[in-house]
């Protein structure tokens, strides 16, 4: 009786199982739409989390090096100024960038648009 109960449950949820995918196929459509907002609200915070992971570990190296400081007060606020040290560092590269190597390229592209036409002759 038992055996039987069981298979009979089981065949009622496979059988909600192949419903379920069924819908989710034929509205496809809005679970895309809904899919595609979900990822919108969660992008600052999947950047956040990359962020954070690829600032780690120069954070670390930082943070052992402020540790080595004869200071108390060094060694006590070690994690911040590493923290700290490294914003400033990235944000500097990141202003170095824009400022030097965005404009060349940029140059590099438009002569070598401007150059098509007499390469092709």
């Amino acid at each position: 009786m038992k055996k039987d109960l069981k298979n009979k449950i089981s065949w009622f949820l496979f059988a909600i199982f192949i419903i379920v995918v069924y819908k989710l196929l034929d509205n496809s459509g809005e679970i895309t739409t809904w899919i595609e907002g979900l990822i919108s609200v969660l992008m600052p915070f999947i950047m956040a989390v990359l962020i954070a992971y690829l600032l780690y570990i120069p954070c670390t190296k930082v943070e052992k090096f402020y540790q080595k400081a004869k200071s108390k007060f060094i060694k006590k606020m070690a994690r911040w100024l590493a923290i700290f040290t490294v914003y400033i560092i990235a944000i500097a590269l990141i202003v170095l960038i824009m400022k030097f190597i965005i404009p060349t390229v940029y140059e590099s592209l438009v002569e070598l648009v401007s150059a098509i036409p007499r390469i092709l002759q």
